[in-house]
């Protein structure tokens, strides 16, 4: 009971590091983004920055810094439930080590 207590706690705060660090990378990419959108729409060079007011060019780095930042959430959930699957026939085989036949009823 014991080791097993210890191992869910393990896997809790791996999980959870993961997230936050996830989380840290979105923020660093959102805000990269950010930068080199305004960057690129304040110099106006090319069609980055033509025929644009200045709402508009706030709107534009507002929503795709916003895009990349709900980015992270589906790739995130993906992670999740691709471990999920992954993990699935090694929890069978010990259920089945364990509780033998009774395992798959």
């Amino acid at each position: 009971v014991i080791l097993s207590s210890l191992s869910m706690l393990l896997r809790v705060t791996c999980m959870e590091t993961c997230f936050f660090q996830s989380l840290r990378v979105a923020n660093n990419t959102r805000t990269a983004l950010l930068v080199g959108l305004f960057r690129s729409t304040i110099k106006g060079g090319g069609a980055a920055g033509a025929g644009m007011t200045n709402g508009q060019r706030a709107n534009l780095m507002a929503t795709d810094a916003d895009l990349i930042g709900e980015t992270a959430w589906v790739i995130w959930t993906l992670a999740l439930w691709t471990w999920s699957v992954a993990s699935l026939p090694a929890v069978l085989y010990m259920m089945w080590r364990l509780l033998g036949t009774a395992a798959l009823m």
